[in-house]
């Protein structure tokens, strides 16, 4: 399979995600609880609800077309770095020993590394979006390394039960994790590292955060965790889909 292939269908369950992501704050009524859990003070909080919600739908069904994909990936950067700058960031400053704010970041900038490799192919200079997003993509996933780390007996509740070896497999993803990032960051067999971090998340979404989404119902940050592990399954694959090796 080539290397446009992946991009086609990175791009894809990228967009489908960014389109959930953002039904999600509109069904709500509020930022995701698990994703920007935004403090009640805001001036005019619920316009920023709506706005968020209606830029990242709106640049999901932008996605869908070449010839608005600038638009689209400036659209949902401007959003994403927002949200990294005013929510995140300053969320981990003030709690650095909670990993609630870490987690936000990590997945904040795996989603903004998947808008970066897609904004790539409309810049001046070819590569330097690329560049960025490798390192994005690389510290999240090394933020989420040392969380699953310090946090690893939780995370083997998390497994589901039908599996058996829950040990196994959180130590698995943690290792993945970390392999994953120093691939991707000094872009060393990166292809088949992105490929399989992709199909970690898919396999994930697929037997763990849907069924809990489902079974969760209207709970909102079930939802989220799914669309963000979709967002983060494509945003790998578009990073498949340049990586050179």
């Amino acid at each position: 399979m080539n290397a446009a292939i992946y991009s086609k269908y990175g791009k894809i369950i990228f967009a489908v995600a960014m389109i959930a992501i953002g039904a999600v704050h509109i069904i709500a009524q509020n930022f995701p609880t698990g994703l920007e859990p935004a403090p009640l003070d805001i001036p005019a909080r619920q316009l920023w609800v709506y706005v968020a919600g209606l830029g990242l739908m709106t640049s999901g069904l932008m996605l869908f077309s070449d010839k608005l994909g600038k638009h689209a990936s400036a659209l949902a950067g401007v959003i994403w770095l927002i949200l990294l700058g005013f929510l995140d960031i300053p969320a981990v400053a003030a709690n650095l020993h909670t990993p609630g704010p870490w987690t936000r970041t990590a997945e904040t900038l795996g989603i903004l590394s998947g808008v970066l490799v897609i904004a790539n192919r409309y810049a001046a200079v070819l590569g330097i979006f690329n560049i960025i997003a490798r390192v994005f993509m690389a510290i999240g996933l090394g933020i989420l390394a040392v969380q699953h780390y310090l946090y690893l007996t939780f995370i083997e509740t998390l497994v589901p039960t039908w599996l058996p070896g829950h040990a196994f497999w959180a130590w698995l993803v943690l290792i993945g994790f970390i392999l994953a990032a120093v691939s991707i960051l000094v872009g060393l067999k990166m292809r088949i590292a992105t490929l399989a971090l992709a199909a970690m998340l898919f396999t994930w979404v697929l037997i763990l955060h849907l069924p809990r989404a489902i079974s969760a119902g209207s709970i909102e940050a079930e939802w989220t965790s799914t669309f963000v592990a979709l967002a983060w399954g494509g945003a790998a694959l578009l990073l498949a889909g340049v990586s050179k090796d």
